[in-house]
């Protein structure tokens, strides 16, 4: 539960950061009740994951470990990829 959290808040949060980036870009989608909407999501599964780490602090920092241990691989990849 802990990562599927994590992702949604990080998926939310994109949407505030594609507004700030490309304010002008056609969307063929709106987000309905934005920003209030999204930002309660947002803020509701940072609290999901608070909860988490207060309830399960063994197991949050092995998920968040799993999670990170995948960034080495994908800058190697990254970087097989530019270097050709």
């Amino acid at each position: 539960m802990f990562a599927e959290w994590l992702f949604y808040a990080m998926a939310a949060s994109t949407v505030f950061v594609y507004r700030r980036k490309s304010p002008d870009a056609t969307r063929p989608y709106r987000v309905w009740g934005y920003p209030v909407l999204p930002a309660i999501f947002v803020g509701s599964a940072a609290a999901v994951l608070v909860s988490s780490y207060a309830g399960n602090l063994k197991g949050s920092l092995l998920g968040t470990a799993l999670i990170l241990s995948g960034l080495p691989v994908m800058w190697l990849i990254r970087r097989r990829r530019t270097a050709r």
